[in-house]
């Protein structure tokens, strides 16, 4: 499994994986949503995860991603949570004398992500392909993470799947800068 370590400005660090995972997936759908979609382009599978921490006085954390599959209904998106006392993540950027990572979205996060994709959505209309977007891989810091990190982690993960060619690492750099 590669991780590809990505540089942001600042001390900000991040790692992306694309077509593999750094964890399992799995998790209880926690939201739903689904979308007409007419399109005729075909889409081949593949995942994003991101990781990354951001040093704002006590470090902000997240890790998120998702897979796009095709689909022959209209284009849906399902995020999935688990409980926040998941498996401890000790691969995590941030040391284990700092947080407790855990993997799993748990509910805490999910609004904010659910929020995030919703807008997204809302950019998107009329060039949505036939495709179901699963965001079932996910860590989360016992004291650093917040809705604001997985809201724009979320951001940057639909952003990237949905870009109309295959996850690139400068795209990806590009929207992780924008977001943090």
């Amino acid at each position: 499994m590669t991780a590809i370590t990505i540089p942001l400005s600042g001390l900000k660090e991040s790692r992306v994986w694309i077509d593999e995972s750094p964890i399992d997936g799995g998790g209880t759908i926690a939201f739903r949503r689904s979308v007409k979609s007419d399109s005729d382009v075909p889409i081949e599978s593949r995942r994003i995860v991101v990781e990354v921490m951001v040093p704002v006085g006590f470090p902000m954390y997240g890790l998120l991603g998702a897979s796009l599959d095709p689909s022959a209904e209209g284009f849906e998106i399902l995020v999935k949570s688990v409980p926040s006392d998941g498996v401890i993540y000790p691969q995590s950027l941030l040391p284990p004398d700092v947080d407790e990572v855990r993997v799993g979205l748990c509910e805490e996060y999910v609004d904010a992500v659910s929020e995030s994709l919703q807008q997204g959505l809302l950019g998107h209309l009329g060039t949505l392909p036939r495709a179901r977007l699963t965001f079932d891989i996910a860590a989360h810091g016992a004291a650093g993470s917040n809705n604001h990190v997985f809201r724009k982690l979320a951001d940057v993960v639909f952003e990237s799947l949905l870009s109309g060619e295959p996850a690139v690492f400068a795209t990806v750099q590009r929207l992780l800068e924008a977001a943090f």
